[in-house]
């Protein structure tokens, strides 16, 4: 899905704080323990290919994403 929307730029005090909260982040991935390994994250990946999807899941996808793209903002 792609959506374009715009916000602006930060203020400088907030790309600060946006800096600090990265290094932040850094230092707490440090600290977290992974719950998979490689192995078992690609055989979930292959599970979720058996997954069955209905014909009609794959409509309404389709008819979601043109809906975010058919607004008033785009025209």
């Amino acid at each position: 899905f792609m959506i374009c929307v715009s916000m602006g730029y930060p203020t400088a005090e907030e790309e600060i704080e946006i800096l600090k909260r990265e290094q932040s982040i850094e230092k707490t991935r440090e600290r977290i323990d992974p719950v998979v390994n490689a192995e078992e994250l690609i055989q979930m990946q292959r599970e979720v290919k058996e997954v069955f999807v209905h014909d009609w899941i794959f409509g309404y996808i389709v008819e979601l994403a043109k809906a975010t793209r058919e607004n008033e903002w785009t025209e």
